[in-house]
């Protein structure tokens, strides 16, 4: 758990310092931003007077060169800002999953003893709790519901635990819940 946050902390660092160069640079671009000189007037530059015309038109070469460079890094910041977004998404979604599982392991203690029937009317109870408490949760409200949502989750996903460990499946489908043996559905707590 701790690798993945220091990976997660280090990604992030990564954009962070990513996004500034990317800021600097994009200012920089539109700053040196020119027209380009039209070439009938080069042409005729360096007819007349090709010194004068190379004296001239060197330094707006140069800052096109410089202009490709800036545009090219740009957009090699681009795709690894992508990456890193990308990554980052996995790592929480592993990061969230650890804590999930973990968070269950705590719960299966107070269910070890139950027989197969109990801890299946047990997981029909969180299931109906939980979707209860998710249907009123308020997302404006203080911690305390989704704290509940959470502990009631924990409980149901330690249940399951339990139940797989005595080859039982547990599917979820729309709200309901079944168990080997009886219809099956997705594996979608009521979200």
């Amino acid at each position: 758990m701790e690798a993945i946050r220091a990976t997660i902390e280090g990604n992030r660092q990564e954009q962070k310092a990513l996004n500034e160069e990317k800021e600097a640079l994009s200012k920089k671009i539109m700053r040196n931003c020119e027209k380009t000189p039209l070439f009938t007037d080069v042409v005729t530059a360096f007819e007349q007077n090709s010194y004068a015309a190379l004296e001239k038109y060197r330094p707006v070469r140069d800052r096109f060169l410089q202009y490709n460079k800036d545009e090219t890094r740009l957009s090699e910041i681009g795709k690894r800002l992508h990456e890193l977004f990308t990554e980052l998404l996995e790592h929480e979604s592993t990061r969230k999953k650890i804590s999930k599982q973990l968070a269950a392991e705590q719960h299966t203690g107070e269910f070890e003893g139950l027989n197969e029937n109990e801890l299946k009317g047990k997981a029909m109870g969180l299931l109906a709790l939980f979707n209860r408490n998710h249907r009123y949760s308020d997302p404006h409200r203080d911690d305390s519901d989704e704290d509940a949502i959470k502990q009631t989750e924990a409980k149901l996903d330690a249940v399951e635990i339990l139940l797989k460990r005595k080859n039982v499946e547990v599917t979820y489908n729309r709200g309901t819940i079944s168990f080997s043996g009886e219809s099956r559905g997705k594996r979608k707590k009521s979200e």
